[in-house]
């Protein structure tokens, strides 16, 4: 039988947010802003509203602004740089060698600039190898578009949910491009996080029920009907002690669903659900917080999934657990950020992503038994911020990329304020503090859609 590893063939969703249509980036001003404001502008869009594209457009204004100024034009390409970084594009080494090339008598700022083409050079040099024959191509793109569901083994379904009838379930064939709405039922509820079965048959979904009081979450699954054919889907799992159920994965025999459940008690749980009878076996319980990302072995002997090891930080590492409950093993323990990708199909590697080299890479660690078989591996740098969608039996990975972040949003009576994003200890606390208001507070307000360019690729 063949054995397929991962290779070289990433599908990645590009959502671009903050441009309207047909405007430009940056809007022209009448009034002559000097190097200096441009510059803490550019900060602005930078770090507190995430809008990277804009904030190099921005820093590059500032470089004819202030030619004088040669400290500020450095620290303008050093940031410049530091965003194309962030956003995965080469351009970030072209910014740090214009730096080398120009501003050599800023001594600190060409230190800081060799020290990130080191960091890419390394990165670029572990990778060359997994690199070669990588092609781009677009599969999807639209507003329609979301990272809401899943991919099926041989690549050709993606679950998604349909908000432009209000959120129902639905699937998008990625051969053909055809888009199938498989429910009627968005109105007094709708659609959320879903996982599409082994087989492309079955969509277990979230469904947020509003006819209740208060609202709460419920397990549902939804058969995939030809075109033009709604279904009625079944509820599989309704408990009102669980304020919100959110389905992972299913096993490769199809009789079993991977979730996560959010409980009134504020504790989370990782727990297997039966297709047949709803029944619920929980595996592991967690405290306030969720894991990333969580995926069967293609044996279905285990289950991989990521967990921040303090609660006062983000980072995370990651663990595989037996199917069955019996044992966990830390598979991949380190300082920095670590989430899960996905199994390989061959069982013998897992796919993660980590922020360990200062970008956002993917790496494989091999494993046998539920357990880590040597050093990690670097495989791709500079892959983003990247929400996974599934690996097919190919070896092919499918995955979200988002541009910028989001920020924090309030509304007021008097209008919409943005804040800046807590992070750390302060991060931990705010989800924390949201999660309790939530809990205490019910109902779940309606999804707005934010509006925006999105695509669907395949690397």
């Amino acid at each position: 039988m063949m054995r397929h590893s991962l290779r070289a063939v990433i599908v990645m969703l590009v959502v671009l947010h903050g441009v309207a249509d047909g405007g430009s980036v940056v809007a022209a001003t009448a009034v002559q802003q000097s190097g200096s404001d441009l510059f803490q502008q550019a900060l602005l869009k930078e770090r507190a509203d995430g809008k990277l594209e804009e904030a190099i457009a921005i820093y590059r204004r500032v470089l004819d602004a202030a030619p004088d100024d040669r400290t500020l034009a450095a620290q303008a390409l050093v940031r410049i740089g530091a965003c194309y970084e962030k956003l995965g594009m080469p351009e970030a080494r072209e910014a740090y060698e214009q730096l080398l090339r120009e501003y050599g008598d800023q001594s600190e700022l060409v230190a800081e600039a060799r020290t990130r083409l080191a960091a890419l050079t390394q990165s670029a040099g572990a990778t060359t190898t997994a690199d070669v024959g990588m092609v781009a191509r677009r599969v999807w793109a639209g507003r329609e578009v979301n990272v809401t569901g899943t991919v099926t083994p041989d690549g050709r379904y993606l679950s998604f949910v349909d908000f432009s009838t209000g959120g129902d379930i639905a699937v998008r064939d990625l051969t053909t491009g055809e888009n199938r709405r498989l429910t009627g039922t968005a109105g007094p509820g709708y659609a959320l996080g879903s996982a599409i079965s082994p087989d492309g048959q079955q969509i277990a979904y979230v469904w947020w029920d509003f006819t209740s009081e208060p609202p709460f979450a419920d397990l549902r699954v939804a058969s995939v009907t030809p075109a033009g054919d709604l279904v009625k889907p079944r509820v599989l799992y309704r408990n009102e002690d669980v304020y919100s159920i959110q389905p992972r994965d299913w096993s490769p025999d199809g009789k079993l669903v991977l979730a996560t459940f959010t409980r009134n008690d504020r504790t989370t749980q990782i727990v297997l659900i039966s297709t047949t009878d709803g029944s619920v076996l929980v595996l592991k319980t967690l405290d306030w917080r969720l894991p990333v990302k969580m995926s069967f072995s293609p044996d279905g002997q285990y289950i991989v999934y990521d967990f921040p090891t303090t609660e006062d930080a983000p980072e995370r590492d990651i663990f595989v657990l037996a199917a069955d409950g019996s044992r966990e093993v830390t598979l991949v323990q380190h300082p920095a950020n670590d989430w899960v990708l996905g199994w390989a199909p061959d069982g013998n590697q897992i796919l993660f992503a980590s922020d360990r080299t200062g970008s956002t890479d993917a790496w494989v660690v091999s494993v046998a038994e539920g357990r880590p078989q040597g050093s990690p591996r670097l495989i791709k740098a500079n892959i983003g911020n990247v929400r996974p969608l599934g690996l097919t039996r190919n070896g092919s990975f499918y995955y979200g990329v988002q541009r910028g972040t989001r920020c924090v949003c309030r509304h007021t009576r008097s209008g919409h304020r943005r804040e800046s994003r807590p992070t750390g200890a302060d991060r931990a606390v705010h989800r924390r503090k949201l999660w309790t208001r939530l809990v205490a507070r019910r109902p779940i307000p309606r999804i707005r859609l934010a509006a925006g360019s999105r695509s669907l690729h395949r690397v």
